[in-house]
């Protein structure tokens, strides 16, 4: 007879938080069954989650087991070119499913299994992916879209016994199996040309429908070679990768290491790579600033006693050795320093284009360079302040106003977390819009809408103050920490707004 165990039975057995179990619950690390909403998991569930967690494979462990489930791949007929979807958590199957793609010559999409079902059905219809290599849950989100089931020839599945049955026209294999499997020498294709397509990875759709960003195998190499050398890695490294792998950060920092032969710790989340410390002594942890700031404020005593071994924390760097970086103006002519403008990128490393982009475009990319979109501003020694998007620019009866400007003077008030600032539609038409500030003040903080007014007015000129100000407990966010912020946008329609006080102009707040 099958012994059950509660959630709370597991985590203590795990010895990690309620939360933290059913994060991997979800993402099916663990194994387990729902009964409504209730998990609950068998002694197995439990072993093989251990087991997993403590096997770390060798680089020629992953070499041996992806050429396996790169044959399989061949045999069903993945071709050169093919857009593989890879909607794996971190994990060692990750890295090995990764290697494998690259060597049937075809191309990485790798998703957030978390993916929203919009942006999953729009990535699917842009990629067109002939194979998929997933957890189940991920796979029985795709089987509940229909009409993107028509591109895929194969599912690899940790747990295939759980997937639907499979069609006439979707294998379903193994993914255990299949890297397990014997390999047949001389059925893989030759290797990746430089010019191959390497990886597409979409962007987070924090401004939008995701975007497709095609990198090449040749530019991939060159950025994870600037890493490499840029941060001095040797054989004794160990680096610690908390972000997932979809993400290019992570995915570039985990090759860094294969190239310097260095160890890598691709831990799930911060709070197990945290657990891993005191064993692996890390010289390196990557993060990114949402994730170095919740570290500062929970985790500072942590690191008193077990960040001796870190050599650095990366959290950015400078541009590749062979990529000029330039801030230019609407003819895409140099800005003298101190002006603001877009950044402009040439050289190697480049991205090579958005997919769906034309020849002209991609051309262009390759001759002229790649204009970010990213408003930036270049200081006398050559370091760049970032300053928003482009189009986040709003205008104010003629006057031009950068938001982070605004969010940068609000956020340094002592009682503010956070801050959007958003143009919502002037009821009154006397503006272009109206400037309404979303605020998330600090833990146990109350600022009032006309203390902030305040404080603003005696920072920026009067067209740059606020007309509103409301207040709220969150934004939201990407899996990276980076805020949404036309879901803020869309969100200010219609909302409840807190005046400062009673104006006399739209954008003249406590009276002019």
């Amino acid at each position: 007879m099958v012994k059950w165990f509660t959630a709370p039975e597991t985590a203590a057995q795990l010895q990690i938080e309620l939360d933290t179990l059913y994060r991997y619950a979800r993402s099916g690390d663990l194994r387990g069954e729902k009964v409504g909403k209730v998990w609950r998991f068998t002694e197995d569930d439990i072993r093989d989650f251990i087991s997993a967690r403590g096997h770390h494979p060798t680089t020629d462990e992953i070499d041996r087991y992806s050429d396996g489930l790169a044959n399989r791949l061949v045999a069903r007929h993945v071709r050169p070119g093919d857009r593989i979807i890879l909607g794996l958590p971190n994990s060692a199957a990750f890295v090995i499913a990764c290697f494998a793609i690259w060597k049937a010559r075809a191309v990485v999409v790798a998703l957030d299994p978390a993916i929203r079902s919009t942006n999953l059905r729009h990535i699917l219809e842009r990629t067109e992916p002939t194979a998929l290599i997933a957890e189940t849950s991920f796979v029985e989100r795709v089987q509940e879209m229909p009409g993107v089931l028509r591109f895929f020839r194969v599912f690899f599945l940790k747990d295939p016994s759980a997937a639907l049955p499979e069609t006439a026209q979707i294998a379903v294999e193994s993914l255990q199996t299949a890297i397990a499997g014997d390999v047949e020498t001389g059925a893989l294709p030759a290797g990746a040309r430089p010019d191959d397509l390497a990886t597409i990875t979409f962007t987070s759709g924090s401004t939008g429908a995701p975007k497709g960003v095609m990198h090449t195998h040749e530019s991939t190499l060159e950025c994870a070679s600037f890493t490499l050398n840029f941060l001095e890695l040797s054989k004794t490294d160990v680096m610690v990768v908390p972000l997932p792998l979809h993400h290019i950060l992570a995915f570039r920092r985990f090759l860094t290491c294969f190239l310097a032969q260095s160890t890598a710790l691709i831990a799930p989340d911060i709070f197990v790579a945290l657990s891993q410390f005191p064993v692996l002594r890390p010289t390196g942890l990557v993060l990114v600033p949402a994730a170095c700031n919740m570290i500062i404020d929970t985790f500072a005593s942590f690191f008193r006693d077990n960040g001796d071994s870190l050599r650095y924390v990366e959290l950015g760097s400078g541009s590749n050795d062979g990529l000029q970086v330039q801030v230019v103006d609407g003819q895409g002519q140099p800005v003298a320093h101190g002006e603001t403008g877009e950044i402009l990128l040439r050289g190697s490393g480049l991205l090579k284009g958005y997919l769906g982009d034309s020849q002209e475009a991609l051309t262009s990319i390759k001759n002229n360079g790649f204009r970010t979109g990213d408003m930036g501003m270049m200081e006398a020694n050559g370091d760049i302040q970032l300053m928003g998007r482009m189009d986040d620019i709003l205008k104010v009866g003629g006057h031009k106003i950068n938001p982070r400007e605004v969010e940068a003077v609000l956020q340094r008030h002592p009682n503010v977390a956070e801050v959007v600032l958003v143009g919502l539609a002037d009821p009154r038409k006397i503006m272009e819009v109206k400037l309404h500030a979303f605020v998330v003040p600090r833990k146990d903080a109350a600022p009032t809408a006309a203390e902030l007014v305040a404080h603003c007015r005696l920072h920026l000129e009067p067209y740059k103050v606020p007309a509103s100000i409301q207040f709220r407990g969150s934004f939201p966010k990407t899996p990276l920490g980076k805020i949404q912020r036309h879901l803020v946008t869309q969100e200010a329609q219609g909302a409840a707004v807190e005046e400062g006080d009673p104006s006399q102009g739209p954008n003249n707040p406590v009276g002019a």
